[in-house]
């Protein structure tokens, strides 16, 4: 048994305090490359890093990006006595772009008009939503037609999500996708949104995902890129300031992301689980800790392409 697993380790969090075991990575969680083929990108901290990370205290932990696939994660893992550490918060504090109450735009009903639109007209497709949060989501999901389903793990996440919604407590059940039963073959669609990278099992959750889902059916994500200009530019002026720290993922702060995807992370991993890389979009994104001026001038250069912010993806079952 490795020394990591020997170990518990107390350390800070935002808002409270966590105990963390640390876990060593075997294998490539999507594509299964073994470990002697992750490459060290640098260390992450517990807490934002700042301009100006040597002046930063906190508990790190190492970032590695696999070869086979490109996805980026902590290596050892870090985990929690309890997820609820993680978010001991209100939707308030949590989300900063105002989803903890959630008002439907007319940009996500669209996306999921469209989406409602690729099973006919017969009927209500099936839609389940992994990980509900405010509901901001899945109002648009009901709006656009789907018959919905969903769980959320976090209470006073799921509170307000019964709150927006209207649905009784049998919709939007209180658990994790760990705990999550259904029957096979029960969904047309599943929809993942920003969820995936806050999983300690990626694959495992897809997986067991694509069991519920009817063949030809769809699994809708939305997950951050390990291949974000911006971060690569944020990891080289670490560098410049004489660290080795970088900006990939957030495993010990909000907002929590375990892993960051390329989309051979997932063409690797329909390989071994049964389903095809059906559409890929890409999001540029900002960071609120950059110039506006310097994000106007590298917009070009992510737009279109695999160094935007984040990756909106379509996966079919086979």
């Amino acid at each position: 048994m490795s020394i990591w697993q020997n170990i518990m380790w107390v350390t800070s969090i935002e808002p409270g305090m966590s105990t963390y075991r640390f876990d060593p990575v075997a294998q490539c969680n999507m594509c299964a490359a073994p470990a002697d083929r992750f490459r060290v990108l640098g260390m992450r901290l517990n807490r934002s890093q700042g301009r100006d990370p040597r002046n930063v205290r906190g508990a790190g932990v190492t970032i590695v990006r696999c070869t086979g696939c490109g996805l980026v994660f902590p290596d050892p893992q870090p985990v929690p006595t309890s997820i609820q550490d993680h978010y001991a918060m209100s939707g308030e504090d949590y989300w900063q772009d105002g989803r903890s109450d959630p008002q439907m735009s007319p940009a996500s009903l669209a996306h999921w008009q469209d989406l409602r639109a690729k099973f006919g007209v017969e009927g209500a497709p099936v839609a389940l939503d992994v990980g509900v949060g405010s509901g901001f989501t899945a109002q648009a999901m009901i709006a656009a037609g789907f018959e919905f389903y969903g769980f959320e793990p976090i209470p006073q996440f799921r509170a307000i999500a019964l709150r927006t919604l209207g649905l009784g407590e049998d919709r939007v059940e209180a658990c994790g996708i760990e705990g999550a039963d259904y029957p096979s073959e029960s969904f047309d669609l599943i929809n993942f949104g920003a969820v995936l990278e806050h999983l300690y099992d990626p694959s495992g959750s897809l997986e067991k995902a694509l069991a519920w889902l009817r063949p030809g059916g769809l699994i809708v994500l939305e997950v951050p890129s390990a291949d974000w200009l911006i971060a690569r530019l944020l990891n080289r002026y670490f560098r410049l300031k004489g660290t080795n720290y970088v900006t990939h993922v957030s495993p010990m702060h909000s907002p929590f992301h375990l892993y960051e995807f390329t989309p051979e992370s997932f063409e690797r991993n329909g390989e071994r689980l049964g389903y095809r890389l059906h559409s890929l979009e890409t999001m540029v994104g900002t960071d609120p800790t950059l110039p506006a001026t310097l994000q106007r001038v590298l917009r070009p250069f992510m737009a279109g392409s695999k160094r935007s912010l984040m990756l909106n993806l379509i996966l079919q079952k086979r």
